[in-house]
């Protein structure tokens, strides 16, 4: 009846990009940032434990593997990418208003849109090149498939769903206990988008493998 699949192996990636969706949708209508902070959160959890789900179905056809690899990076993009960016174009609003010269006004978003810029490329290259590996374990024996699911090249994306909250958490803490809330809070943005760069180098730095940790699924 409908284009795509519906069952089990995929109800967990649907539901991180709704949880992505829903923190952009949260953003736009200018609600507290713990929200979508929250949302990106719930998206990487739903992101860990999908692989997991998916592989509970043994008699998985060539479609599907490759419908599921598909559609979590499609996902992917929109909660660890475009939401991520968004919330930190969100902090730096304030600090655009406070600005009293056009010249750093202007000086100031052009470095933050360039490095949300790289930081959505980084995104869409490691996304993008882990898909054609995908299709290429697809044609290997299981046991070689396997294996080379257990080592990350570069830093997963999924790790901003984590970081990212934390980092806002923090921010929340520092100020319950801090008086110079506005330094805190600026202090919170430059830090925010020093993440935003590293990972983006992290991402598709190819002299950054490990083994990937058994508690993980993602």
């Amino acid at each position: 009846m409908f284009l795509g699949i519906y069952n089990y192996t995929v109800y967990l990636t649907y539901l991180n990009l709704f949880m992505g969706t829903l923190g952009i949708f949260l953003i736009e209508e200018n609600f507290n940032l713990k929200w979508p902070f929250i949302c990106l959160f719930l998206a990487g959890v739903c992101d860990m434990f999908d692989g997991a789900v998916s592989n509970l179905k043994k008699n998985k056809n060539i479609k599907e593997k490759r419908y599921g690899v598909q559609i979590d990076s499609l996902a992917d993009i929109i909660s660890f990418g475009v939401l991520p960016i968004l919330i930190g174009n969100k902090l730096f609003e304030e600090c655009f208003k406070d600005c009293y010269s056009s010249i750093l006004h202007f000086l100031l978003r052009i470095f933050v849109f360039t490095v949300f810029g790289l930081y959505i490329l980084a995104v869409l290259i490691r996304l993008a090149y882990f898909n054609v590996l995908s299709e290429e374990y697809l044609n290997l024996d299981p046991c070689q498939e396997k294996n080379n699911n257990k080592i990350y090249i570069g830093l997963p994306v999924t790790v901003v769903s984590f970081i990212f909250p934390i980092l806002y958490l923090i921010e929340f803490l520092i100020k319950e206990n801090f008086a110079n809330l506005s330094l805190v809070s600026v202090f919170f943005k430059f830090v925010y988008v020093f993440f935003i760069l590293g990972l983006s180098f992290l991402f598709v730095c190819d002299k950054i493998k490990f083994k990937k940790p058994k508690f993980l699924f993602f």
